[in-house]
């Protein structure tokens, strides 16, 4: 029998080989794979590391009343002026109660901190990233957009595009940088 918790064999062999990462970016996005990407994302940030998670809304879904696995439609004929502004405080409040739900998942084994942003996703969850120098972004897998957002989501299918295109690692410096 393993000696570790009830760990089957395999899980202690992955558990021992899961890499550590110091900062690791998560994007919450209301749905149960976005929660897991929270909890696999805890589980491979190190001892004293940082986990970010980010929801990122943006103003199509507030009009559209998108968040998570659902859409909440309502009736132009009934409620005619619906304000912009207040569909989105309602759209903050439900990424809110979304990165709420992810820190009680992911429990008290990392420094977690939550942020909701506005915008589109990749280029908000990207630049979190190099802001908290994360070197990996976790995001949830579902989607269907396009063949490969079949499989990843298309978040996470742009964000890798983004990737292969660009590399925070390897940019250059802002110019008073290079001069110092």
């Amino acid at each position: 029998a393993p000696a570790s918790a009830g760990l089957t064999i395999a899980e202690e062999v992955h558990e021992m080989a899961a890499p550590v990462f110091e900062s690791v970016v998560c994007g919450i996005d209301g749905t149960r794979e976005g929660f897991e990407a929270a909890r696999q994302a805890a589980r491979i940030t190190g001892p004293g590391g940082r986990l970010v998670l980010v929801a990122v809304t943006h103003f199509l879904d507030a009009i559209a009343g998108h968040w998570g696995p659902e859409v909440n439609t309502w009736d132009v004929t009934e409620e005619p002026e619906r304000d912009l502004e207040a569909l989105n405080e309602a759209l903050r409040a439900r990424a809110g109660e979304s990165l709420d739900w992810a820190r009680r998942q992911v429990g008290d084994a990392v420094s977690v901190e939550t942020r909701v942003l506005d915008g589109r996703a990749p280029e908000q969850l990207r630049d979190e990233a190099v802001r908290e120098a994360a070197p990996l972004i976790a995001i949830g897998a579902h989607g269907g957009r396009r063949l490969v957002g079949a499989a990843l989501g298309g978040v996470a299918a742009a964000q890798m595009w983004q990737m292969l295109v660009t590399d925070s690692r390897y940019a250059e410096a802002p110019a008073e940088e290079a001069q110092a």
